[in-house]
């Protein structure tokens, strides 16, 4: 959204402008695909879990598949992950809501098309460093994993919580980041302050109210948009990863928020809504 308040693109552009390849759904070869309908997951480009499955069930640590070269061979007729079937939806472009990561790994790499930078350090420089997250990266490598909480599961065979290792993918874009409650605290906090944090512009607030639309029938930019049981809307996204679970939350009315980051995994969303109800707890 730093690029969108530039001026660099438009949601409804054809991405095709900025991609070194042509995309397009086999079924609907002719219909284009925008940036719009990737933030809202209404691509028609579809998460291939028999292949995924191999790099999201299991921590592999850092991705070894450059981004660019995943893409090309999920998207494009002749890649060796290409399956016309199973990474495409048979609806057209914009017509049908699928939550799709691989649309969001393809925002990434679009990032870097647009920007010149990759999209790891892109964010490093934009968003980051302005936002003092010093100790958020979306490599391991990029980090003191000595820091890190370890991923972990119960086993019901020996009774105990087993360490899973650090997990990676190479549709990273899509939820792959590392970071600590803080850090992300200083984004939500930007956010909910028309885009300022210590008096620094770090993204324009008119990119925070395109993100962000009162109207359920625009369909939702990357946020999710939900009633709580106290009838107010509320904007969340949550995450899982192998032995990780995830929630960032907040009120725009408020402007309270709350950023759950856990080494382990819950049984029910029901768990994270009754604390995300909180948010409209008139208490200090």
């Amino acid at each position: 959204m730093q690029l969108y308040s530039e001026g660099r693109f438009k949601l409804d552009d054809d991405i095709n402008k900025f991609l070194p390849f042509k995309l397009a759904n086999p079924n609907y070869p002719k219909l284009p695909v925008t940036f719009g309908e990737l933030l809202r997951h209404r691509s028609s480009i579809k998460d291939n879990d028999d292949y995924m499955g191999q790099f999201w069930t299991v921590n592999h640590g850092d991705p070894t598949i450059p981004l660019e070269r995943f893409l090309k061979d999920y998207l494009l007729p002749g890649g060796k992950n290409y399956d016309a079937k199973k990474n495409f939806y048979d609806e057209k472009p914009d017509s049908a809501y699928h939550y799709c990561n691989i649309g969001i790994a393809l925002v990434g790499y679009l990032i870097e098309r647009i920007s010149g930078v990759p999209f790891d350090q892109y964010c490093k420089k934009h968003l980051f460093e302005p936002l003092e997250m010093a100790h958020t990266a979306w490599y391991l490598k990029d980090l003191d994993t000595s820091q890190l909480a370890m991923p972990t599961a119960y086993s019901d065979s020996i009774k105990k919580y087993v360490n899973l290792g650090h997990g990676g993918f190479p549709d990273y874009p899509s939820g792959e980041m590392h970071s600590t409650v803080t850090d992300f605290a200083h984004f939500l906090i930007a956010w909910t302050q028309g885009g300022k944090f210590s008096n620094k512009q770090v993204f324009e607030s008119n990119a925070i109210h395109v993100l962000t639309p009162t109207d359920f029938d625009l369909g939702f930019y990357t946020w999710f948009l939900f009633a709580t049981d106290r009838g107010k809307l509320l904007y969340y996204h949550a995450g899982r990863g192998v032995g990780v679970e995830t929630l960032i939350a907040y009120s725009a009315i408020t402007k309270k928020g709350i950023i759950i980051l856990m080494n382990g995994e819950i049984d029910s969303n029901d768990q994270f809504r009754k604390l995300i109800d909180l948010i409209y707890d008139d208490s200090p």
